[in-house]
């Protein structure tokens, strides 16, 4: 819904010419996509019998549709309608409308089936330890009815083994009554404190391994549109469009072996090949200024932002309790997207003021 606000509003900025406007919309169009991407932490909730590296590596995969349909969509659309990219943001929205369709289709656990799935409360167990040995201790325990003999009752006289019956009757009674009444408790599970959390050297790696990498990807995707366009060769913008579509198939097609390769090797040494990937891609771009430069260049960056993106995602996973998940990622992304967007948000001017080389 957010998402089609923005496209909303960007429709009547376009037409209207208003640029204040403009980028109110394109907030709401970013807000959005920042909430979509809680699906990669989404799946580990429903997708349990799966190892958790291929379920996440199975949701970040689909960015290689969106890496084939939005370039070619936009570009195609942008002059669709009287008003030059009003038909690009209208086919946002047609996309957002399927997304909302698919997405009410998962059925996501319950606050109170997460809760389950936590470590059970010591305390309880203490206490269902406790009432067990009172109850043992009890004087209609069949322990103590050993020691009662025939004992008159109204005129009547009852047996021991009568007396020990009823008195086994009466606690099988109870407990079901016990066990009935404990069912319906709620477990209460003392969630643990974020900074507690943050301070575990796995949760520093994990965020600082995805900041790092979403960051240095935005900080180059940004004006790489321009800087094709703007060398010596002077590419169409529909040439910086296949560039940027081959750097998107690159980030998310690998996916599909990026699990298998945490599974074998772990989530660690998959970061340190995307790190090395990345040095790779640096090297390359700063080789020339020339159509495969940036193609090459583009491409490895994506595969690397693949590598560490989806492993510091699996070793986030592994540092919390189901009870702390939300928690933990929120900040997470907001550490993530905060500082990639002041990394996109400064590209421009680094771009401007010491060109493409810097």
């Amino acid at each position: 819904f957010i998402v089609m606000a923005g496209v909303a509003l960007a429709e009547f900025a376009l037409i209207t010419k208003d640029f204040i406007m403009l980028n109110v919309a394109s907030f709401l169009v970013g807000f959005a996509q920042g909430i979509g991407q809680f699906y990669r932490f989404a799946v580990v909730e429903v997708s349990e019998p799966y190892p958790k590296p291929l379920a996440i590596s199975f949701v970040i995969s689909g960015g290689v549709l969106a890496a084939l349909v939005g370039p070619l969509g936009s570009t195609a659309s942008a002059k669709l309608l009287p008003v030059e990219y009003t038909g690009s943001f209208a086919f946002m929205g047609v996309l957002c409308v399927c997304n909302l369709i698919f997405v009410s289709m998962v059925m996501f656990p319950t606050p109170e089936e997460m809760v389950a799935k936590s470590p059970p409360d010591s305390g309880s167990n203490s206490r269902d330890s406790a009432a067990t040995a009172n109850s043992a201790h009890s004087p209609m325990s069949p322990k103590y009815a050993n020691k009662l003999g025939a004992t008159e009752c109204e005129g009547m006289t009852i047996s021991e083994g009568e007396q020990i019956e009823s008195i086994t009757s009466i606690n099988s009674a109870t407990s079901d009554k016990v066990s009935e009444f404990s069912s319906k408790l709620t477990p209460v599970v003392e969630r643990t404190s974020i900074c507690d959390i943050l301070m575990k050297c796995d949760v520093m790696l994990a965020i600082a391994v995805a900041t790092l990498a979403h960051t240095t990807m935005l900080l180059l995707m940004g004006p790489v549109t321009l800087a094709i366009q703007e060398c010596e060769m002077e590419y169409s913008f529909t040439t910086a469009a296949y560039v940027l579509m081959a750097h998107f198939l690159m980030m998310f097609s690998p996916t599909f072996v990026t699990g298998g390769l945490m599974t074998r090797f772990g989530p660690f040494k998959v970061s340190v090949a995307g790190g090395v990937i990345f040095a790779g891609a640096m090297v390359i771009m700063l080789w020339g200024q020339v159509l495969w430069n940036f193609t090459a260049g583009m491409m490895l960056v994506g595969l690397a932002w693949n590598f560490l993106f989806s492993s510091a995602t699996v070793l986030l996973t592994s540092c919390y309790e189901p009870c702390d998940a939300i928690r933990v990622q929120g900040i997470n992304d907001v550490f993530i997207f905060g500082l990639a967007g002041c990394g996109s948000f400064s590209s421009g001017f680094i771009y401007a003021e010491y060109g493409w080389s810097s």
